[in-house]
């Protein structure tokens, strides 16, 4: 093919008029065929031409050429091939053949060319565009897919409306063509489909097509299958059943014999898939077998092949589906099925309301009610007022309280309501308004009469008209409808509901009315209410709090759903197990779009009855995706029962360390996700999966190798192996064109191993590519075949060698010469490079779009690469280059004599383990203007020979970093004191520099002894030693300090912290005095505290001093005696604290008398304070508490008198055998008991088995390291135990051992157990 390229560039140069004059030639006849295969088309392409343009006139004149040519070409291979088995000689001459490829290459060529211009915009969806938000796709009903917006990383909103031509949605619309690693829509909050009516029906079109695949057309060859049948009449039926899908799904709610037609014809239709699946793999299987053959055994098999036993199934199966499909579509006229879409009845909105199911809307509705009786006018006498949302938020309730209330009703003359919907008509909007008014019906249809009639009915009135459910986005039509409102008299309202921000923008004159989703008080107020009736919920205290938080959950603030959801739990008993099913049940896992559309959800929710087909037989399951990974799976055992797989997603089960031959029998599957499981190797059988798509092994680390007919999976389209072990690409792994996603390409060191010139055979690379042990490069001229430069697409690319030392650092340089990628490339790493300068083209301000680079290990450099020269970069990040002693001109521009700004783009600057590096230059000839103009972060680390000083000038920096660094700014503290600002530009910091962090750099101290960085809100200091002075000056706008390690700090400021301060950290600072009390009560806006090994002289701590305080560690406090709870307002400042742990203090003795006034504390941790006596007192009324832990408080007298919080989830007991054999004799452990963990109980040799009896909702069982332990309780462990875990416990686990174990019987009921490393299933 490069040699017909070049011939083809060849025959369009001027310098060659005899090609020049060839090709005109090849192009008049092409034109010629071309006319003949319009006139036979007939207009058939006009009306395409009228849509597309010329553009698209020009590909269709090529692609009857290109047709022409490719037959011609099949013609001559035919020939060629027939020749050779007869061992004649070829009768097309030689000469011709080129002639040939020529016509075929120029007409695919210029077919291509004119066919780009008719894709989508490769624009709309490019990660690119960062800060895009919100997107519209709206009306573009030719468009066959969408555009890949998962890419966006910014986007919070998506609406797509009317794309009329939508049939599936897949990968193309989470990212592409691109790296499948990326999350796609990570920003995304809000996505709404509307009215995309062809996109469910796209499955049975999508199977005709491939009935008219080449893998299937193959197999009518030689194997004589029925084609007719197949081709002709079965294709024919699948059409004939998707012209009246629309019809069946509109209509299966409201028919159960539809519904059950459905049911039927999905069955059918998935047995049809699996079918052709297995015919394109028998076909790839045929070609792979035949390629690995000589071409005389090619053709003996091609003429000898019988029809098998194979074929005869196939056969067999194709008519028993025919049949099937037939029935199918004979029944469809029975039901009265018909084409196209049947108009969907919706039920109207009326003005009238129920203001007893209405809650949460107080604030809305007074202020639209202002806004109505308000005397402010719009335009022409009438103000317009748009109440917007998402489908189901309550809009049409709002303007139903509005319209009824008594203040609303005197104001206005007149009031009528309109239910518009989707179907605007301005005839029926007028009637409608017009009969509401006159209270008479009105025939007339004739727009300008009910115009003028309503004119004349609201001429000098004060009317107040609602429009519900706006959805028409014309200006026109607007326009026109309310003229005859401009009659009325002043100060007249319309009130229009609609989800379309557009209409909004289009009809309103006064500000919008955004409606925002309830609270989740309000939710499950509503949810009562249609759930509960008239009774009164304080009578149904039997309702589980999980059971409430996942039904706020599911309503995702929307009333409609609320409703819904109430209404499903009307005929059930309050708190009852039916309650807690319907909510967890698998209906509510719907895709986003359904939760996004309520009348969707609604939909499913009325099938409740015909819950059994919503699940499927095992043997009809698709997707395989756990998300367990603490669990343990047997593989051998669960896939011979699933026959249908199509996505098998095992991530990160570390028990996972061999695949069973067995998966060779899933045909099916396109999708494999291994990532982060123990495998070591995967069967060569897996190559026999000819349909496979996506093979994920990201993070496999003992991973060593891939199978050696990789060359197999000719359909591969992504390839992770990113974190393996890989240490070779299997061989002709070129012949995987297909491939998109390629993380890894490892070159091996043996004779034989795959070259890189074989990355030059994927053209269609995207995303990410890691070329890996670049020092088994044999010759530099090799690296240029992998043609990265052509590789557009690659968005990220990262070159490294190994670990070891080179010594041949010339031939490492032209391999990373050779290596030059694409101008198009986003991110560059190159990590352990031997030479010791870089070549040219890094830093190149050609590579425009590079905004991070990473270099790393490259330790025989001199000197960075001139990076500063491209405009576009942002991030970029230098690790251990041993060899760099200084940073100047060549780091800024290299060698090139230019004034433009260095770093133009640059936000983030990072250097580390930086050994030899002595000084930092600053761009000769800037004289003030900044080299960082735009810089926000700079870090240091490890940098111990550097000198001087930082940058003097960054002007927009935010973060500064420096740890390590201990000569860095050293004249600061060998003289006496320099004044910060000699050292330093710090009026550049004093309004960006928000967040400091200083560790082992005392040359950076003195810019805390100044009143400069104002706008300072993080400050952390770490390991300043006692014969270091430091002295804090704090910004009045710091918002977390933390203090690690800093040995000389004796005291804090005599002014005391700053006030806005939310977070404190203080650790390893012995010496340092704690804040007295006057300190304490000014931070009331500290929110979290944490005090370790710090603070010697502390002997009480105040709980209640914080007024704000939510979060409390105090851990290694050596002279800590007590916790103390002062009076008044100390008492009401412990409301906000949710999180306590007290551990390691040994000399604390008690809690506060009286317990611990915290009623939202949920997690509450003491441990390891050898001397405490007595634990809170009254711990049962801590209703909030929901995980507690207790352990290593030899000398406690006593716990929970009261019994434990009531609605405790998580209960962790360590080294206390009395506590805990007090609490099960006594029954003491609350039922919402869901977790527990018993551990280091050295002397408990059972467990009571009363204790553990009622509790019902426990599912999770661990006892370790209780080496006494040998009996379970007699009366057995709970029913509703899930997992149950045994570690170092050798009596126990004895007598555990499956089957054969004393206490086997009592656990065998357990659905997984995990004795020591042995998990049982």
């Amino acid at each position: 093919m490069e040699i017909l390229s070049a011939a083809f560039d060849q025959a369009s140069s001027p310098r060659r008029p005899g090609y020049a004059l060839f090709g005109m030639l090849l192009a008049i006849a092409a034109l010629l065929t071309c006319i003949c295969e319009l006139i036979y088309k007939g207009r058939k392409n006009n009306v395409v031409w009228r849509k597309r343009g010329c553009y698209m006139l020009f590909g269709s004149v090529i692609e009857p050429f290109g047709l022409v040519g490719g037959i011609t070409q099949c013609v001559c291979s035919i020939v060629q091939y027939v020749c050779y088995i007869r061992r004649t000689d070829n009768p097309i001459k030689l000469s011709l053949l080129p002639a040939i490829f020529l016509i075929c290459l120029i007409a695919t060529r210029l077919s291509r060319k004119a066919m780009q211009t008719t894709d989508e915009t490769d624009w709309l969806g490019d990660s690119s565009f960062s800060n895009i938000q919100v997107t519209h796709l709206s009306d573009c009903s030719t468009c066959l897919s969408l555009p890949p917006v998962g890419r966006l990383p910014a986007l919070k909103e998506l609406y797509i409306e009317r794309m009329k031509s939508i049939k599936s949605i897949g990968v193309e619309f989470y990212r592409g063509n691109g790296a499948s690693l990326i999350q796609p829509f990570q920003s995304l909050k809000k996505l709404e489909f509307n009215r995309c009516r062809s996109w469910r029906n796209g499955y049975l079109v999508q199977l005709c097509k491939r009935i008219d695949s080449r893998e299937i057309r193959d197999m009518f060859g030689p194997k004589k299958l029925e084609k007719s049948l197949l081709k002709k009449k079965f294709k024919l039926t699948l059409l004939t059943l998707d012209a009246v899908l629309d019809d069946a799904h509109q209509k299966e709610f409201e028919i159960p014999s539809i519904g059950n037609w459905l049911d039927e014809l999905r069955e059918a239709v998935y047995d049809a898939g699996v079918l052709l699946d297995e015919i394109e793999a028998e076909a790839l299987g045929l070609k792979m077998a035949a390629e690995d053959q000589s071409v005389v055994t090619q053709v003996w098999n091609f003429l000898s092949v019988p029809f098998s036993r194979f074929d005869q199934r196939l056969n067999d199966r194709i008519k028993e589906l025919y049949h099937r499909l037939k029935f199918l579509a004979n029944e469809k006229d029975i039901l009265g099925l018909q084409k196209g879409v049947r108009k969907v009845s919706q039920m109207p909105t009326t003005c009238l309301v129920d203001k007893s199911f209405v809650v949460g809307r107080d604030d809305d509705k007074e202020e639209l009610i202002r806004l109505l009786i308000s005397d402010a006018e719009g335009r022409n006498n009438v103000s317009v007022i748009t109440i917007v949302g998402m489908a189901g938020i309550g809009k049409t309730t709002l303007a139903q309280l509005v319209c009824n209330d008594e203040r609303v009703k005197e104001h206005f003359d007149i009031q009528a309501w309109v239910c518009v919907s989707e179907d605007f008509d301005a005839v029926r909007v007028t009637k409608t308004l017009l009969e509401s008014i006159t209270s008479t019906v009105c025939d007339i249809t004739d727009l300008n009469f009910v115009q003028v009639q309503l004119k004349h009915e609201v001429r000098g009135k004060r009317f107040l008209f609602v429009l519900d459910d706006l959805w028409n986005e014309n200006y026109h039509d607007w326009n026109l409808q309310q003229v005859p409102f401009l009659y009325a008299a002043g100060g007249s309202k319309v009130v229009i509901t609609t989800r379309s921000e557009t209409v909004a923008s289009i009809v309103r004159n006064v500000p919008t009315h955004y409606l925002e989703p309830l609270s989740d008080e309000d939710c499950w107020s509503l949810i009562l209410k249609h759930a509960l009736g008239d009774s009164n919920p304080t009578e149904h205290s039997n309702i589980r709090e999980t059971d409430r938080e996942t039904a706020i959950r599911k309503c995702n603030g929307l009333p409609l759903i609320a409703r819904a959801l109430g209404g499903l739990l009307r005929a059930t008993t309050s708190g009852s197990e039916e309650w807690h099913h319907i909510l967890h049940t698998n209906i509510w896992e719907l895709p986003s779009i359904a939760r996004i559309l309520p009348i969707c959800l609604l939909q499913q929710l009325r099938q409740k009855g015909r819950e059994s087909h919503q699940k499927r037989r095992s043997d009809r399951t698709e997707v395989l995706q756990l998300h367990k990974p603490s669990s343990h799976i047997v593989l051998e055992d669960l896939l011979p029962a699933l026959q249908c797989l199509r996505v098998l997603s095992l991530s990160r089960y570390k028990n996972i360390t061999q695949i069973p031959d067995s998966i060779s029998k899933h045909l099916h599957l396109r999708y494999i996700d291994f990532s982060y499981t123990a495998i070591k190797r995967l069967p060569d059988i897996v190559c026999n999966l000819y349909n496979l798509q996506t093979l994920l092994l990201l993070g496999c680390s003992s991973l060593v190798e891939l199978p050696t007919d990789m060359r197999k999976l000719i359909n591969l389209l992504h390839l992770d192996i990113g974190g393996t072990c890989v240490k070779e690409m299997p061989m002709q792994m070129g012949r995987l064109k297909r491939l998109r996603t390629l993380t890894a390409f490892v070159l091996g060191k043996s004779i034989g191993s795959v070259g890189i010139g074989e990355l030059g055979q994927f053209l269609h690379l995207r995303g990410k590519l890691s070329i890996l042990n670049l020092q088994n490069v044999v010759n530099p001229m090799d690296a240029s075949r992998a043609n990265l430069k052509d590789k557009k697409h690659l968005s990220e690319v990262e070159l490294a060698w190994g670990r070891e030392d080179t010594y041949d650092s010339i031939k490492e340089r032209h391999v990373l010469e050779s290596l030059q990628p694409s101008v198009n490339l986003a991110k560059l790493t190159i990590r352990f490079y031997g030479g010791t300068r870089f070549p040219d083209w890094l830093g190149d301000s050609s590579f425009s779009n590079i905004q991070v680079m990473r270099l790393t290990d490259c330790s025989t450099c001199l000197w960075l690469p001139p990076v500063g020269r491209l405009p576009a970069l942002k991030e970029l990040y230098i690790e251990r280059m041993k060899s760099v002693m200084s940073i100047g001109v060549e780091f800024y521009r290299g060698n090139e004599a230019s004034s433009s700004q260095p770093f133009q783009s640059l936000k983030k600057l990072e250097f580390k383990e930086m050994p030899e590096w002595e000084e930092w230059l600053s761009s000769p000839g800037r004289g003030q203007c900044p080299d960082f103009l735009r810089l926000e972060e700079l870090n240091l680390e490890k940098c111990p020979k550097l000198r001087g000083n930082l940058p003097d000038h960054l002007p927009c920096l935010r973060k500064l970093s420096v740890s390590d660094c201990e000569v860095l700014h050293e004249r600061a503290t060998r003289t006496r004191w320099i004044p910060w600002s000699l050292i330093v530009n710090t009026e550049s910091l004093r309004q960006s520099l928000e967040e400091l962090k200083i560790v082992r750099c005392p040359g950076l101290s003195s810019l805390l002894e100044t009143e400069s960085l104002s706008s300072l809100s993080k400050l952390e200091i770490q390991f300043f030693s006692r014969r270091e002075c430091l002295r804090l000056h704090l910004s009045n706008c710091l918002l977390r300090l933390s203090l690690v390690n800093c040995g000389s700090l004796l005291s804090f400021p005599r002014n005391g912290l700053p006030t806005s301060l939310t977070l404190l950290e203080i650790e390893e600072c012995r010496r340092l005095e704690f804040l007295s009390h006057e300190m304490m009560a000014k931070l009331t806006s500290l929110q979290e505290l944490r005090l370790r090994e710090s603070c010697d002289s502390l002997r009480s701590f105040p709980l209640g001093v914080f007024p704000k305080l939510s979060f409390l560690i105090i851990g290694g406090i050596k002279n800590l005696e007590s916790l103390s709870i002062g009076e008044g307002a100390e008492d009401e400042n412990l409301t906000h604290l949710n999180n306590l742990y007290i551990y390691k203090c040994p000399n604390l003795v008690s809690f506060p008398h009286g317990g611990l006034p915290t009623p939202n504390l949920a997690h509450f941790s003491v441990w390891g304070n050898e001397n405490l006596k007595l634990l809170p007192d009254r711990i049962h009324t801590l209703t909030a508490l929901r995980y507690l832990h207790i352990g290593e408080l030899p000398n406690v007298e006593s716990f929970a008198e009261g019994g434990l919080p009531p609605n405790l989830e998580s209960f962790d007991i360590k080294s206390s055998e009395d506590v805990l054999e007090a609490l099960l004799k006594e029954q003491l452990l609350p039922i919402t008991l869901h977790r527990l963990i018993i551990s280091k109980m050295k002397s408990l040799k059972y467990l009571e088995g009363k204790g553990l009896q009622h509790l019902t909702c426990l599912q999770e069982l661990r006892i370790h390291d209780c080496d006494s332990l040998e009996f379970l309780p007699k009366e057995g462990l709970p029913a509703s135990l899930s997992f149950l875990s045994i570690k170092k416990c050798s009596s126990l686990e004895k007598r555990c051992q499956e089957k054969t174990g004393e206490e086997w019987v009592k656990i065998a009921h357990i659905p997984c157990i995990q004795i020591d490393d042995q998990v049982i299933i």
